[in-house]
């Protein structure tokens, strides 16, 4: 009876192991999933660009079609979580530590041992160096790849986890199949976003202006001017309104008055109106879970990576006259300037500055908001008065209350219609060198009573 006993719990022990192992397979991404986050990430990208043996393209790929090697390292990392996964909570510190040391063994002596070519056999001191070189991008692509892989997995009972690229490329690809006055759930955001847009004419003369003359990338930028009209070319603005569903115009035809805005024509509207649709598709809690606070970098990453925008960006400008570097640095300044200022009209849009230090922002906020780690039930606290989301150009916001603690809070001062204008003017047209010391300011308890309402988030 005790032998059959024993016989018994090994092949119930073998079966469970199997199951575990199998649902994990299941969920674990593959390796052209992880490969394309990898290569990717700017860590990885800034040691190619700094390489001497492997900045070009065609140089690096050797790294990435290294299949096999890859392969094996998902299938010792899947061998290793599975032996490693804790059943009782008392073990979850001692399997943690026993897994970290096999994943360190995976990286440092199977990794790190691998040899994509080999030393040169007549010791040419140049084929050498390429070799070490190759062995140290090597390492470092192996530990952001484990990195990767684990972050790719899915929960048990969650859905699959896309790339971040893959996830860009179905929003773009399904938002240029649509209308464009359909990109959105209401009017509203439409008009928001096109107010934004009106700014980077300002902001894109003050920036080429900054640049030095005969730049291409300063006369680049300049060139964007080409698609915007001001309020007082009548035959311009009648073609561009024309073209524009309609009431799109509105908050710009309220408030140019203000000095600063110009009236985007169709074409730029387009662009802008898909890069706010990814943002706003890409921000909820999965990605913010996955990434923190490098959400917003890996974003505006992987739209500069997207072929099917950057073409679009590409069709605002002359076809031949500028190149292809010279566009994507134009329209990494675009996607920055842009990125800030509506990120600060939000936080106007919901009279609430969800920053915390100078990392965290009102996107970020907003999804890490979504997963409720912290409500009035758990914390015993009487339920707080959410503040009021304001569809005019004005509001008070003194009957809301002030959070105690480190929870969004909303401003303690009365801004207007003009005093908002104003300051998302100063934030386009401030030199994008200069904006992380002007957040440091905006963040510092001793400026808060002078900064109040201009704080910024920048990536």
């Amino acid at each position: 009876m005790s032998s059959d006993s024993e016989d018994d719990d090994v092949e119930v022990a073998v079966a469970s192991t199997s199951h575990k192992s199998r649902t994990l397979r299941d969920r674990c991404p593959s390796v052209d999933d992880v490969l394309i986050e990898v290569k990717a990430m700017q860590t990885i990208q800034g040691f190619f660009n700094n390489s001497r043996h492997f900045s070009k393209k065609s140089e690096q790929e050797i790294f990435f079609n290294a299949h096999d090697l890859w392969h094996q390292v998902s299938e010792k990392l899947m061998s290793a979580i599975t032996k490693h996964t804790p059943t009782r909570e008392k073990d979850a510190e001692k399997k943690t530590e026993l897994y970290n040391v096999e994943k360190d063994k995976i990286i440092d002596l199977f990794i790190g041992k691998h040899e994509l070519f080999t030393l040169a056999e007549d010791g040419s001191s140049a084929d050498n160096a390429r070799y070490w070189e190759m062995k140290s991008i090597l390492i470092m692509i192996g530990i952001k790849y484990v990195l990767w892989f684990q972050k790719l997995i899915t929960p048990p009972g969650g859905e699959d986890r896309v790339p971040f690229i893959e996830q860009i490329e179905t929003i773009v690809r399904e938002s240029i199949n649509v209308s464009v006055q359909d990109l959105f759930p209401n009017m509203g955001i439409g008009e928001r976003v096109y107010y934004v847009i009106g700014f980077l004419c300002s902001a894109g003369a003050k920036e080429a202006g900054r640049r030095k003359k005969g730049n291409d990338v300063g006369d680049c930028i300049k060139t964007v001017d080409e698609h915007f009209a001001l309020g007082r070319e009548e035959e311009k603005l009648r073609q561009i309104k024309a073209e524009l569903p309609d009431g799109l115009t509105s908050l710009v035809d309220q408030r140019c008055c203000f000095g600063g805005l110009k009236y985007p024509d169709l074409t730029l509207y387009t662009v802008f109106a898909i890069i706010e649709k990814v943002y706003s598709t890409m921000t909820h809690p999965t990605n913010f879970e996955l990434l923190w606070g490098v959400f917003l970098v890996k974003n505006c990453n992987g739209m500069m990576d997207n072929q099917t925008l950057f073409a679009l960006f590409t069709d605002l400008f002359p076809v031949g006259k500028f190149g292809a570097d010279t566009i994507q640095t134009t329209m990494q300044y675009y996607l920055k300037v842009f990125g800030n200022v509506r990120v600060k009209d939000l936080v106007f849009r919901y009279n609430s500055n969800i920053i915390k230090g100078n990392t965290v922002g009102l996107r970020q906020g907003l999804a890490a908001g979504c997963r409720g780690q912290k409500t009035e039930k758990d914390t015993n606290q009487p339920p707080k008065k959410k503040s009021k989301k304001h569809d005019d150009d004005s509001y008070n916001p003194e009957d809301d209350n002030e959070s105690d603690d480190d929870d969004s809070f909303v401003y303690d001062v009365d801004i207007n219609a003009e005093e908002e204008h104003k300051i998302l003017q100063e934030l386009a047209d401030m030199n994008i060198d200069q904006v992380e010391t002007y957040l440091k300011n905006c963040t510092d308890p001793e400026n808060k009573e002078e900064h109040m309402g201009k704080a910024l988030l920048i990536e």
